[in-house]
């Protein structure tokens, strides 16, 4: 079998050039939520780790990154991503909770 990433035709399980894992069949939706599970509430996942260790030493996670250590911590670009989603998902429902308070105050203001 030929490695899709790099071309190498000596592959087993992995290609011994680039490391990438062999892949037998096309990307399933399947696969893709199995990753996404993986990577949000997988125990060991680099995802929380990264924000444990932000909030515990975030001058040391940052220095590190710069250096060259970028196994062990989740990419920054994709970690700012997944805090602006989560934000702007946290917002929208505490505004629309707010508003929706708004409007049962002034029902029950009218009323009296």
């Amino acid at each position: 079998m030929k490695c899709q990433n790099c071309g190498n035709t000596n592959i087993e399980n992995f290609c011994p050039q680039c490391g990438q894992k062999r892949l037998e069949e096309r990307l399933s939706l399947t696969e893709f939520k199995n990753d996404i599970v993986n990577t949000f509430f997988n125990y060991e996942s680099i995802l929380f780790k990264t924000i444990f260790k932000l909030f515990i030493q975030p001058q040391k996670v940052i220095i590190e990154y710069v250096n060259g250590k970028r196994k062990s911590y989740f990419n920054p670009v994709k970690l700012l991503f997944i805090v602006l989603t989560v934000k702007t998902i946290l917002e929208a429902q505490l505004n629309k909770n707010y508003e929706e308070t708004r409007l049962a105050i002034k029902v029950i203001n009218s009323e009296y």
